[in-house]
């Protein structure tokens, strides 16, 4: 039988593949807190997952929710702790675009 490179690969659903790209728009544009955008461009946990997600209102709504139902608490409440990072942010991201959803 020959190796297959995708075997040991996670499997990702939509939404993650939404919050993976949250993570490339974050890394692109920059970080902020307080603002969904703020003038510079920099973007929110919220407002990385809305660009990711701007062609699709539904996939937005899924996506948010479910950030939202995961943190426990709003998405800005999260994103705005004053001691919150970046790397936070994004591994949060990431934690939950891997994680199993049925």
């Amino acid at each position: 039988m020959l190796w297959d490179p995708n075997k040991d690969k996670p499997v990702v659903d939509e939404v993650g593949e939404c919050y993976l790209k949250a993570i490339e728009i974050i890394e692109q544009r920059g970080w902020c807190q307080r603002h969904l955008m703020n003038g510079r461009g920099e973007v929110c946990m919220a407002g990385a997952i809305q660009v990711a997600t701007n062609e699709s209102y539904k996939l937005q709504q899924r996506a948010l929710n479910l950030m939202h139902t995961t943190l426990g608490t709003l998405i800005s409440k999260w994103n705005d702790v004053p001691e919150r990072t970046k790397d936070e942010v994004t591994a949060k991201l990431r934690e939950i675009a891997y994680a199993q959803r049925s």
